[in-house]
């Protein structure tokens, strides 16, 4: 990786990478289908040594652990994510596992290269994550992000500077949000004795936008056209 502009894309592929899609999948069997029984028609007084297959067949495992992954697995997992963060090693490490008579001691002198890779993708899933939450709470911010992320090769220097940018970001948004209300309740109580039904409207806006700053220009609107319907039925001469 070069340039952290491909993590993006790189998380995109490590997700797809990780939830494949089974399109051959068999199709699950009915709960109430019978199951044939050998050795005979009837099946309704198993002989013991029926009952006995029956339970080797069908044990219960529904407190065993997890398969574990066998070295294989480890290596290609491993070989996945070094391709990614490392290309450069990659190569070294697939040709010292098919060497190796030891694959596991081969998976465990690459550990450390392992681990920082499985950490580089993990920042730059955290990453990718925060890059959204940027672009819905602040587009400028999320450029500046998107800026700073084209000259840094790792992506794990980025976390904290990506945690500060949406704190502030968070905060300024909130602090816009709490100031678009009270711009809209100004409003609110200059319609009052203006046009009451405007007023009641504008209240409503605020009370159920998920956002006011996008009424507020609305509010706004509401507010010049009742004044100037009152100034004229005042007889007051217009201001433009």
């Amino acid at each position: 990786m070069n340039k952290l502009l491909l993590l993006l894309g790189i998380a995109s592929f490590v997700q797809a990478e990780d939830a494949p899609v089974e399109l051959d999948a068999p199709a699950p069997v009915e709960a109430d289908a019978e199951t044939p029984t050998a050795g005979g028609d009837d099946i309704s007084n198993p002989s013991p040594v029926e009952a006995d297959a029956d339970a080797d067949a069908k044990p219960d495992v529904s407190g065993d652990p997890e398969k574990p992954a066998t070295t294989d697995e480890k290596f290609d997992m491993a070989l996945s994510n070094i391709q990614a963060t490392h290309p450069e090693k990659a190569g070294e490490f697939e040709q010292a596992y098919h060497a190796g008579k030891d694959k596991e001691k081969v998976l465990a002198d690459w550990s450390n290269t392992a681990i920082e890779s499985q950490d580089m993708l993990d920042a730059v899933d955290e990453l990718h994550a925060i890059y959204q939450v940027m672009k819905n709470i602040s587009p400028e911010a999320s450029v500046e992000f998107e800026q700073k992320i084209r000259d840094e090769k790792d992506p794990r220097h980025l976390l904290e500077y990506a945690h500060q940018l949406l704190l502030k970001s968070l905060k300024d948004r909130k602090a816009q949000i709490e100031a678009a209300k009270e711009e809209m309740s100004a409003v609110t109580t200059i319609l009052q004795y203006v046009d009451i039904d405007a007023a009641h409207q504008v209240f409503k806006d605020e009370q159920l936008a998920e956002d006011p700053r996008t009424r507020v220009s609305e509010a706004y609107d509401k507010l010049l056209e009742s004044l100037e319907k009152a100034h004229k039925e005042a007889g007051v001469a217009s201001m433009s």
